[in-house]
């Protein structure tokens, strides 16, 4: 249930993003042309931008959501501390009667049975627990509210809820790729090779334009672009581009437009950098792997668990199955299993949208062939 949820809302969002792709890499490249204003050409500066940009969006959509489970959990708790305080006691006064036997009454004890009026799991924390196991779809199965409130309560906050917990998984996934692409761009030596692009663009330009105005028309465009590729280039995609890029609509690019429409046709002709996402499913899938014996660990310390039962948890919740079998009681496991669902689902979804990139990456370059070879 829970992979299918967050599957659904990766391929929903990507498939709505493709019906929108012009308009959307518009607003993309424009942003891209801010950024490389402001950093002077620089992409490691725009990469540099965009994760500090994606860090403060990821705290405040976490703000945003803690606190609505916060508040959610308060509200619910009102609804249910009480009745189960009171179904608890009377389980005890039962239990101390003369209804049962003395035997009865030792075996309930010695087995750690005895209900206990103080100890109710409708706490803050184990609330807010509740409802954000039960919108992320793990749903354990460990308690549920038994008055007519709270049912109706939770059934009206399911979908906020569940978008709220879904956009975290989103927001944990963007932060990640966005450290991991900023990374490898040192990494790799790209700023080196983007320094030579750079030149090379440079004289490209001051070559056409020959005036000195600072300014190339739609023909001028496509030398450019001939000089830059070292092949032919069809009049209609360059009008394309020379009309997405020409935001102004005076019939000429000025030298950030022309970047603009640089980058537009880069990314046309050009593979996605499957490296880059290659290495993210990579560093993903050992961080998981990786993680998931010290998740346990912490859930063995934390709970008193033996540690096979705390990797059966661990793995149960890893992968959104939720039997009820175990299920953290101390408040420490509860907040550390929220943290432990966010870090883990949202790697899952960082390797699905890579792996769905690279996926449609191959289909484009089959497509791509496909037209090239009908045009030789």
């Amino acid at each position: 249930m829970g992979l299918l949820a967050i599957i659904g809302n990766v391929v929903v969002d990507m498939v709505i993003a493709n019906a929108n792709s012009k308009q959307r890499r518009l607003k993309s490249q424009l942003e891209e042309k801010k950024k490389l204003e402001e950093g002077n050409g620089s992409r490691g500066a725009a990469l540099r931008s965009k994760a500090i940009t994606t860090t403060y969006q990821f705290f405040v959509a976490l703000c945003i959501e803690m606190g609505f489970f916060g508040l959610c959990g308060v509200i619910l708790q009102g609804f249910e501390l009480h009745p189960h305080k009171v179904a608890l006691q009377a389980g005890y006064d039962a239990v101390m009667s003369d209804v049962i036997t003395p035997d009865q009454r030792q075996y309930i004890i010695d087995g750690g049975l005895l209900p206990d009026p103080t100890k109710s799991y409708w706490t803050w924390i184990g609330t807010t627990w509740y409802l954000y196991t039960v919108y992320s779809t793990e749903g354990y199965g460990s308690f549920a509210p038994s008055t007519s409130g709270g049912m109706l309560f939770i059934s009206i906050m399911t979908i906020p809820g569940f978008i709220l917990a879904m956009h975290g998984f989103y927001m944990i996934s963007e932060l990640f790729t966005s450290y991991v692409a900023w990374f490898l761009y040192y990494a790799r030596g790209e700023h080196k090779k983007d320094q030579q692009k750079q030149s090379k663009f440079d004289m490209s330009f001051k070559s056409i334009d020959t005036d000195g105005s600072g300014m190339i028309d739609q023909a001028e465009l496509k030398k450019l672009l001939e000089s830059l590729t070292d092949n032919p280039i069809d009049d209609t995609d360059v009008t394309y581009v020379f009309q997405t890029a020409d935001t102004d609509k005076s019939g000429q690019l000025a030298y950030n437009e022309v970047l603009v429409a640089v980058m537009m046709w880069n990314e046309k002709i050009s593979s996605l950098d499957l490296g880059l996402h290659w290495t993210i499913v990579t560093i993903s899938l050992v961080l998981i792997l990786g993680t998931f014996f010290l998740f346990s660990y912490i859930y063995k310390i934390i709970e008193d668990w033996d540690f096979n039962d705390a990797s059966w948890f661990n793995y149960t919740s890893m992968m959104m199955m939720g039997y009820g079998d175990w299920w953290p009681r101390r408040r420490g496991g509860q907040i550390f299993n929220i943290f432990a669902i966010k870090f883990d689902w949202g790697l899952f979804v960082v390797m699905v949208q890579s792996l769905w990139k690279i996926i449609e990456n191959r289909i484009r370059d089959r497509m791509l062939e496909k037209q090239l070879g009908e045009k030789q």
